[in-house]
């Protein structure tokens, strides 16, 4: 079966500070993932580029008197506690502000688990801003950032959206401009996670000895590359460091490639250490394509687009919740 990427956002006013929310939660895929080296410190250095895509969870808040925090997730099986990112995002805000009320949440999973979409950190960051707006924390917006960032390294990019350069963990941004059209993906999950960890200790990256914090000219070398590619709609420079290592670790994911490619998409790539697929598709073509796919694999796959840094923002404000 083919399931769609998009959500309906429903629109009206929200009072000035409301009592309750309900909210997307949306995926990125990678465009390009280069893995540098082993840094010092046990991380590894990358340069990547963020995408946003309008397949989405949806995350429902409401204040409670009391100072607990309680989630309940349907869907996807996920961790309900405080191993939870989403749990531990709403936790760091409460204790940062000081906030005496808590939150009950209710998560609605829709994004594949261990699949390479970003979904944890992207509930995460909805975390952050909703439990910020909710209990009129007020936050300053590099404080926020600042709880991303210990949160995890793809949790920043999330509280923003659209098309933006990664480097050092992920966590250093730099936004780029929106792809001068929206590209229609088919996403293919084979129904099985691939642990990020798993991916990097499955070979040796060699060592990076750099500093981890590019300075303003290699920033601006990187940046002006991808603003260039982006706006001459060039997908050739797409790359993932992490492909050939998980092909290798999971053959499943290297037959999915191929029965993208043969369906018709240009190019198809691994998102982050996988295990999504996704492909760029067509406008015309990009339902048949998915339809093909689909009864192929005993995965699932996901018709979807990319998705606007605006576009991004406004489906938030639509619901009360300014980024």
């Amino acid at each position: 079966m083919v399931r769609a990427g998009a959500q309906s956002p429903n629109s009206g006013g929200a009072p000035d500070r409301p009592s309750q929310l309900e909210v997307p939660s949306f995926a990125k895929i990678n465009w390009s993932l280069h893995i540098e080296g082993r840094r010092p410190d046990g991380y590894h250095q990358i340069t990547t580029v963020f995408q946003t895509i309008d397949l989405a969870d949806r995350i429902r808040f409401a204040v409670t008197e009391d100072s607990s925090i309680r989630l309940q997730v349907t869907g996807r099986k996920v961790a309900q506690g405080e191993e939870n990112l989403l749990y531990r995002a709403v936790a760091s805000v409460r204790d940062k502000a000081r906030i005496g009320r808590g939150l009950r949440i209710s998560l609605e999973k829709r994004i594949p688990v261990g699949g390479g979409l970003g979904g944890g950190s992207s509930n995460a960051a909805v975390g952050l801003l909703a439990a910020d707006r909710l209990w009129g924390a007020c936050l300053a917006y590099e404080e926020l950032v600042g709880l991303a960032a210990d949160l995890g390294a793809d949790v920043p990019f999330f509280l923003s959206g659209g098309v933006a350069l990664g480097t050092g963990r992920g966590d250093q941004l730099f936004p780029l401009p929106d792809l001068p059209r929206k590209e229609n993906l088919v996403l293919l999950y084979p129904g099985f996670p691939v642990a990020t960890k798993e991916a990097y200790h499955a070979r040796d990256w060699g060592e990076y000895a750099g500093d981890p914090i590019l300075t303003t000219i290699e920033a601006e070398h990187k940046i002006q590359r991808f603003r260039e590619a982006i706006a001459r709609v060039d997908l050739s420079w797409l790359e993932n460091d992490f492909e050939q290592v998980v092909f290798e670790l999971h053959p499943a994911l290297a037959q999915g490639s191929r029965q993208l490619l043969a369906a018709g998409c240009r190019p198809v790539m691994l998102s982050g250490s996988g295990s999504c697929l996704f492909g760029v598709a067509g406008p015309e073509g990009a339902s048949r394509i998915a339809q093909e796919v689909a009864r192929q694999t005993a995965g699932e796959v996901f018709l979807c687009r990319s998705l606007s840094r605006q576009e991004y923002k406004n489906a938030f404000a639509l619901k009360g919740l300014e980024l």
